[in-house]
């Protein structure tokens, strides 16, 4: 299995294990979720190198916004 299977196989199991934890816990769910956006990205960008800017511009997105989501959701926990 190449390494880029197996990233991207990495943030869907985490994508999708985000929002079956979320069901139980949101905190740990948002932050598992967040971090698989921001895996995906990374996918998105290595799996763009050499093709159009706007490929690899969507994965640069997903980056930080899953980070963000990750980072809020913390944030949130320790006001609780």
């Amino acid at each position: 299995m190449s390494s880029s299977k197996a990233l991207n196989g990495g943030a869907i199991l985490l994508l999708i294990g985000g929002l079956a934890v979320a069901m139980f816990n949101l905190f740990f769910g948002g932050m598992v979720f967040g971090l698989g956006v921001a895996l995906l990205g990374l996918v998105r960008v290595r799996a763009a190198r050499g093709e159009s800017r706007a490929k690899q511009s969507i994965g640069w997105m997903f980056v930080p916004c899953g980070a963000f989501v990750a980072m809020y959701s913390v944030f949130w926990a320790m006001s609780l």
